[in-house]
């Protein structure tokens, strides 16, 4: 049976909709812009789960575009005069007035319908018959260029891109744009990333262009020292990762170790936290808060 929903329901479910996508997830948007909690949630899942992602505007930022050509199983596509908003897996899903832009806006006023696919098997087919039209209409991955991709990536093992590069540090992507900045390795020119003879000679930079227009970075991989390598950190979300968990479950523990604990809806970082696990805590570009940890010495 098909349940109404308010914007603080809407947030709630659509995070718990890619949350526990088990097969696939599916994404409709016509605008789409992807805050720090919406890319946690979509690498995590994307470690399991092709996702397929479908918007209707081109004015994508350049780091939307980016962070996207970065991840090898979450597709993208553009449909033209898109003004549908859908997102669904599996076993859920959900039609709103919510873009995926608005995700986590909570001051907007938005209204949905969810439904399962056990209780409303006629009406979810319905919508994913027509999603799937969508997704064949779309200008999507073109699987020849993909396969040359997959090749010049093997090609290419020995680099990463500045995503991959960010996780070996144990920064997010954003931080590690900010430090290739900084060290003179990347400049900004009319809001995009250019790479500089810096980059190149000291990095091994290389610009390429994905399969939707979108560029990225290749960066030779760091000669880290062992020392480097004990104090690399990760974000919670790979920590869940690493110990084969979901994030929500990983918090779950943390608290539960006394590494975290939490009071009104919110995490704080504990003195055993730091301690044991070498935990931070950092505030991201949107303001939205987050925690680094040592890297596990392999033991689960």
């Amino acid at each position: 049976m098909a349940n109404f929903l308010n914007t603080s329901a809407l947030n709630f479910l659509l995070e718990e909709l890619m949350r526990t996508a088990k097969k696939e997830l599916i994404l409709v948007s016509p605008y789409l812009k992807l805050n720090e909690r919406v890319r946690e949630l979509l690498y995590d899942r994307s470690q399991q789960v092709d996702i397929q992602i479908i918007y209707g505007k081109k004015d994508l930022q350049q780091q939307e575009r980016q962070w996207i050509a970065e991840q090898k199983r979450i597709k993208i596509g553009f449909c033209k005069n898109l003004h549908a908003k859908c997102y669904l897996n599996e076993n859920y899903c959900i039609v709103t007035s919510m873009n995926l832009y608005d995700f986590s806006q909570v001051n907007n006023n938005e209204m949905g319908i969810s439904l399962h696919k056990a209780q409303d098997r006629q009406l979810y087919t319905d919508i994913y018959k027509e999603v799937q039209r969508l997704i064949r209409i779309s200008d999507a991955t073109d699987n020849v260029q993909q396969e040359k991709g997959n090749t010049q990536r093997k090609q290419e093992y020995a680099k990463l891109t500045t995503a991959r590069l960010a996780g070996y540090y144990g920064k997010r992507t954003t931080e590690m744009f900010e430090i290739l900045l900084q060290k003179g390795h990347l400049t900004k020119v009319n809001n995009n990333y250019e790479l500089t003879e810096k980059g190149r000679r000291e990095l091994g930079g290389e610009k390429r262009t994905g399969y939707d227009g979108g560029t990225y970075f290749l960066w030779n991989k760091p000669n880290v020292t062992q020392e480097e390598k004990e104090y690399r950190k990760l974000t919670t979300a790979r920590l869940a990762i690493h110990f084969k968990k979901t994030s929500k479950e990983m918090f779950k523990i943390l608290v539960q170790k006394g590494c975290l604990t939490k009071a009104n809806d919110e995490y704080e970082l504990t003195e055993k936290g730091r301690q044991k696990l070498g935990g931070e805590k950092r505030t991201g570009k949107d303001g939205s808060h987050y925690f680094l940890w040592k890297k596990p010495d392999g033991k689960k």
